[in-house]
């Protein structure tokens, strides 16, 4: 079972970790479309992102912090 984790004395659940997790590589993913200019493609950029965000963020909660 997963614990919380401690940062400076603050207690974070695993899902609040996971979930910056999920966010910083959403926005790195987003970043990296910009770049190659394939966020043109879709018609709303921020629901893309809105899904990057939710499959990262479960992704990582079931491998890197399995419960």
């Amino acid at each position: 079972m997963p614990t919380d984790f401690s940062i400076l004395g603050v207690y974070f659940p695993p899902l609040f970790v996971a979930a910056l997790v999920g966010l910083a590589g959403a926005s790195a993913t987003l970043r990296v479309m910009e770049q190659r200019g394939l966020v043109v493609q879709f018609s709303h950029p921020s629901l893309v992102f809105f899904a990057l965000v939710a499959i990262y963020t479960v992704v990582i909660s079931s491998t890197v912090i399995p419960s």
